[in-house]
């Protein structure tokens, strides 16, 4: 399931050539497959923001669909990204299983050792699918003014991440320490 959040700007063209309301039935209607979450502003001539969501794979050809959809509704897209959810089910697992064989390694028999992997494997596996991760995987901007927008791919991996021991050699909970 992806999720798409656009921000919209109104396109005066459209409003005077008898554009459509931003209604959620509309934007169902013309994007096949979506599901408005959301819509903040959308009185015509205003801008607005529109969250729904599609199973459809992001593409060239669904943003398009998206973009001509929203122009029929007098608006063009200034900035928008879409998002994923992770289930988080098969790192549960592996961490508990992890866990549970550690634990079961502290015991120093083999079939407790066994069963304690399998147990914490389980319980991960239950806790992770609890979990879910909401990842930005791409934008949709538009390159330069007038320009039509386009979808860029976003690279988590530049996201810095702090490591624990980071967060320590910074002060931790103490403010005043580093």
């Amino acid at each position: 399931m992806f999720v798409y959040h656009l921000r919209l700007q109104p396109d005066a063209r459209a409003i005077h050539h008898g554009a459509q309301p931003l209604t959620a039935e509309i934007v169902e209607n013309l994007i096949d497959g979506a599901s408005v979450q959301r819509i903040s502003g959308g009185e015509l001539g205003y801008p607005a923001e529109l969250e729904f969501q599609l199973e459809q794979e992001p593409n060239d050809a669904a943003v398009n669909t998206i973009l001509t959809a929203v122009e029929r509704c007098g608006y063009n897209v200034a900035e928008g990204e879409i998002s994923s959810w992770i289930d988080g089910q098969a790192q549960g697992f592996i961490w508990g299983l992890g866990a549970g064989a550690g634990a079961g390694a502290l015991t120093k028999s083999g079939p407790l050792m066994i069963i304690a992997g399998l147990a914490g494997a389980l319980a991960g596996q239950l806790a992770g699918s609890k979990l879910h991760k909401h990842e930005v995987i791409y934008q949709i901007r538009r390159p330069y003014p007038g320009a039509r927008a386009e979808l860029a791919p976003v690279n988590n991996a530049a996201i810095p991440k702090i490591t624990l021991a980071d967060w320590f050699a910074l002060g931790g909970l103490n403010p005043q320490a580093g």
